[in-house]
């Protein structure tokens, strides 16, 4: 009987974050104008990238506000048309699995919780390369006494106010 309790409240503080209709779109859009082109594994990254900052604290944590944050993603400057909708349609099913796979905790993470991608080999400034995937390079802000460095002006902001 205990372990019937142990099970019950573990299931009860195990919390799965609803996604919804609106986020599958947006990772989906972001997926399509990132990184149609590449493999599976590298649009599976794009997709970790947009959780791991929805759980940075610089960062917002809805998947939208993340994406349309203003200088993270160059596409939401210009919000190119979709042209190759089979592509798209086949990106959104993947898209759809990896959000079922993260809610139930089961998702891997090719980029281990990198917060940035370039592309075609290009750096970030203040950011130190994790791992390059496909034509992406992915990386994370470097750390110097005790405090972030990045280019991200929001980021570096938000820091002074929290350090005061």
């Amino acid at each position: 009987m205990k372990y019937f309790f142990f099970l019950l409240l573990t299931l009860l503080s195990f919390q799965v974050h609803a996604y919804t209709e609106r986020d599958i779109k947006c990772l989906t859009d972001n997926v399509y104008h990132e990184a149609r082109n590449q493999k599976p594994i590298v649009q599976q990254a794009v997709v970790n990238l947009v959780f791991s900052r929805t759980e940075y604290s610089l960062y917002p944590s809805s998947v939208c506000k993340v994406i349309y944050q203003p200088y993270q993603f160059s596409w939401t400057l210009v919000m190119p048309k979709v042209k190759e909708h089979e592509t798209y349609r086949v990106i959104n099913k993947r898209v759809r699995g990896w959000v079922r796979l993260k809610q139930l905790g089961m998702l891997d993470d090719p980029t281990n919780g990198a917060l940035y991608f370039t592309s075609h080999g290009k750096r970030v400034k203040g950011t130190k390369v994790k791992m390059k995937l496909g034509d992406l390079t992915f990386a994370d802000p470097i750390k110097h006494r005790g405090r972030f460095i990045t280019k991200d002006p929001l980021g570096d902001l938000i820091g002074k106010l929290q350090r005061g």
